[in-house]
Parts: structure tokens; sequence; C-alpha cells
């Protein structure tokens, strides 16, 4: 498949160390966690983008004209079996009434709203945790009485036989640890800093441990994202040769995911429909409280560094 690039950038002495504290290797970001430097600004709210099998809206994920839309392309592709539920800066967002329907059910959040998001969802199947390995600055708003978040979990909601040690095709060189040739194993614990992957956006997770979580508990259909932000699991769902659907809320985001998705497959996208939503005041103005508060964080990760720095 194009894109695969078996190249480590971006290893500094952090890494090194943690990596030897570990006792094993440990997975390496994929060519698929990179971002270009250069993104073509296109996407405009409204907007759904084709490449191949793999559908991008530009949209509101709690607007009933966008989730009707994404529901419709899911299920013209086949039946959708995977949701992933990853909401910005972890909002506690309430699931919808639709996602019940769907078998196999991810989770994302970190330990402030754990219990949040389980008292929306219900008990998990499993957690899973990405662990960045001490360098996530994503706890900078945390007080001195709250230790620094270094995690993001994943809250699985399946059935508990759906593992499949087999389920991940894509790379069988790339393991988790001591896994056995052939298997494509799913560790509890996914350990990749962040200070690996410094083309990544603060908020993307890593590529190789999605497709691992899809791939082993995802079962075998479209894969459904709401939040799919800069793509991450569209790439993932490339990967796998699975359709996937995602919707995000901000055109220059749309913008970086669409230019992973064109790069990962090779195959330019196309301009499909553009929807008309009743409500575009209230999405422009999410659009621009979210970059108000990202600005806001830019901000409070400045001042953060400069007291480490001291």
């Amino acid at each position: 498949m194009k894109g695969r690039v078996d190249v480590l950038r971006g290893v500094g002495p952090l890494a090194s160390e943690h990596v030897e504290s570990c006792g094993h290797a440990m997975p390496r970001p994929s060519a698929g966690d990179a971002i270009l430097p250069i993104v073509p600004a296109r996407c405009q709210l409204g907007d759904i983008w084709c490449t191949g099998r793999h559908w991008l809206i530009v949209g509101d994920s709690i607007d009933p004209v966008t989730i009707d839309a994404a529901i419709t392309l899911a299920t013209s592709e086949g039946e959708i079996s995977a949701l992933l539920w990853d909401p910005l800066f972890d909002d506690t967002i309430p699931p919808p009434a639709w996602a019940a329907s769907i078998p196999y059910r991810f989770v994302f959040t970190n330990n402030h709203y754990v219990g949040a998001e389980i008292a929306n969802w219900g008990a998990p199947t499993h957690v899973l945790v990405w662990d960045t390995g001490g360098v996530n600055t994503k706890g900078f708003d945390r007080t001195r009485d709250e230790p620094l978040q270094s995690a993001k979990f994943c809250l699985y909601y399946g059935p508990r036989d759906a593992y499949s040690a087999n389920g991940d095709t894509w790379d069988r060189a790339v393991l988790h640890g001591q896994g056995r040739r052939g298997r494509a194993e799913l560790a509890d614990t996914f350990r990749l800093p962040l200070s690996w992957m410094p083309e990544a956006s603060r908020y993307q997770k890593p590529v190789d441990w999605v497709r691992r979580l899809i791939g082993t508990l995802g079962g075998p259909g479209v894969v459904v994202d709401p939040f799919v932000g800069t793509g991450t699991s569209m790439i993932a769902a490339c990967q796998l040769q699975r359709p996937s659907v995602g919707i995000e809320i901000d055109p220059e985001i749309a913008d970086i995911a669409l230019s992973r998705i064109e790069t990962w497959t090779g195959e330019p996208a196309t301009r499909e429909t553009t929807l008309e939503m009743p409500d575009i005041t209230r999405v422009i103005a999410n659009v621009q409280d979210r970059h108000a508060r990202k600005r806001a964080q830019a901000h409070a990760m400045s001042r953060m560094a400069m007291r480490l720095r001291i």
C-alpha cells in the first residue's frame, strides 16, 4: 500500500532513555502519523469529500443533518461495525441513540473524564491505555495537587469474545512487546512517546494504536468516527482495507485530514456534494469557540514551558 515508510524521525535523548527503561523495543511511529507541512485550504462547512471508500464530512457531529448523511454514507459501504468517539478537549458528550446499534464502540478520554464517560456509556468491557512515556504535556491545566497526565484511555464496549490477535492484518512486523511473528497482538498498554511524533498535532493518536484497536476488537465492517480530527482513524481503516466515514467541524483540521488520506491512498479526493445546514450560525460559533480554546491552551502551554525551563 502506498505511503509505507519505515523511517524513524525525531528521536531524541528522552525517547531513547524511555526505550532502555522499558526493556524492549517499542513501536515506531509510521508514515501514517505524518502531517504535511503545506496543506491546501479546500474544505468548507457542509462539504462531503470522497477518497475511494473513505468519506469525510465537514460538519457538526451533533447536527441531525450531518449525522443522517454520515449514517447513509456508512451503510452504503456496508454494515457499520466500529464507532470511535473522541470529542475535542475530552468533552463528555452523551452517547447518541444511534450508537447503541453499533456492536464495537471505542470511547477515548483522559484521566479527568474517565468517571464521566463511564457514567455516560456504562462499564466498559476493556480499558486500554496509550502510555505517552511521561512526555505528554496535555496535563498543563492541572493543579499542583494533580499528577501530570501521561496517558490516553480507550474504553472498549463490545463482546468480550470479539478479540482476535490476527485481526490486524496490515503489518505483522510491527508488534508491541514480545509478540509472536505472524500475530498482531493487542497489549493493554501501548507505549509511544509524543517526543517521537514531532509532526503530529497535540491531539493526534498513533495510527498503529488505533489500527490495532480496530483490527483486533472492531469487527470487519465500516468504521465511523464523528470526531475524526486530523484523520487518524481513517488512515487506520485504510491500512485495514475497510471503508470509513469521518466528521470534522473545523474546516482547517478537515483540510489536514483530507490531505493525509489522499497521501496515504494515492487517490485525489473529490467534493461530492455540500449539505445545507439549518443552523449554520451555531456551527460557525462552535468553530470559533474551538479556535479560541486552542489559542488559550497554546498560551497556557507556553507559560508552563517557561516555568519548566526556570
